[in-house]
């Protein structure tokens, strides 16, 4: 009875000890499985957040670049489009200052759209057949321009300090606007009555370029009081 036991104890152990080697190698296995899937996990995630993270990375570069071309584009065809100011009865009025004594042309873009004013107005008054000279000489003016936007204004001015400046009192002007530089075509004519009251302006009398504001304007004809 005792030898049986004896016997069966080894074989027992040694089941035990099988069955303990194969639970041990079945948990390291199974930690290794899911170790090695949670590592894939982490990869396949920075891998998507990478990729996504450079897809907007490039979209907002197209985003941007897209925008500045429009702008710029934008920007150069609004200039492009202006065109030369046309002169009309209603766009433009004539008034004299006394001290120092000047003739004061105000403009006035009264279109829906911005323009621009070249050089100088070519203005005769009453029935002269000439246009007033050019206080600035004439082609030294030649690619000044100022750009109106819709409602906005220009100044130029003409000094009547002398008797052959002052002249006599007229009632009307013939206003043409020049082209691009002075051998450009010319835009007009439009006749512009003064319902404010004559001004005295000569034949010797001269003109000055168009300034965006009236002290530039006097400036230039040193009538600035």
């Amino acid at each position: 009875m005792t030898a049986r036991r004896t016997r069966r104890r080894p074989a027992a152990y040694a089941a035990l000890a099988i069955g303990l080697s194969g639970t041990l190698a079945l948990t390291g296995c199974s930690g290794n499985a899911k170790k090695s899937r949670s590592k894939s996990q982490k990869q396949t995630s920075s891998a998507t957040s990478s990729s996504s993270s450079s897809a907007s990375s490039k979209s907002k570069k197209r985003r941007v670049i897209g925008g500045g071309a429009g702008v710029g584009a934008g920007a150069g065809a609004a200039s492009r489009a202006a065109g030369t100011c046309i002169p009309t009865a209603d766009s433009l009025r004539f008034f004299q200052k006394a001290s120092p004594s000047h003739v004061v042309v105000e403009f006035t873009n009264r279109s829906g759209a911005p323009c621009k004013l070249y050089d100088a107005p070519a203005l005769r008054f009453g029935a002269a057949k000439e246009p007033l000279g050019f206080l600035e000489g004439g082609p030294s003016m030649v690619g000044h321009s100022v750009a109106l936007r819709p409602r906005g204004h220009a100044w130029a001015s003409i000094p009547t300090t002398t008797a052959a400046t002052r002249g006599t009192k007229q009632t009307f002007a013939t206003v043409e606007f020049l082209g691009n530089g002075l051998r450009g075509a010319h835009r007009g004519p439009a006749r512009v009555d003064f319902p404010g009251g004559p001004v005295s302006v000569g034949p010797a009398a001269k003109v000055t370029d168009w300034q965006v504001s009236l002290t530039k304007a006097e400036l230039k004809s040193g009538s600035a009081s």
